[in-house]
């Protein structure tokens, strides 16, 4: 017995766009981009208030930014210079 299943990677036209409006009025667009904030700016404001683990040790932190100053601190680290060093 043998099971054909229709392709996967359908070309489709124009005029078959789910996004084609369907969804959107014209003031939720206009709302869109007159907002400046985007995004990213949710993903970075969300990143700058996790708590982090320090690199060496299994003490918590409030932030990214102060686990990489208290391993600089303590263990004489620099996570920046580290990684510009490797190229990243």
């Amino acid at each position: 017995m043998s099971i054909r299943l229709p392709p996967q990677d359908v070309i489709r036209g124009p005029e078959d766009d789910i996004d084609s409006g369907c969804c959107l009025s014209s003031s939720d667009e206009d709302e869109d981009q007159n907002d400046p904030k985007t995004w990213d700016d949710w993903i970075s404001d969300s990143q700058q208030n996790r708590e982090c683990f320090s690199l060496f040790e299994d003490k918590k932190l409030a932030s990214v930014a102060k686990a990489v100053e208290y391993d600089e601190q303590t263990h004489g680290f620099n996570l920046d210079r580290v990684s510009s060093k490797l190229g990243g």
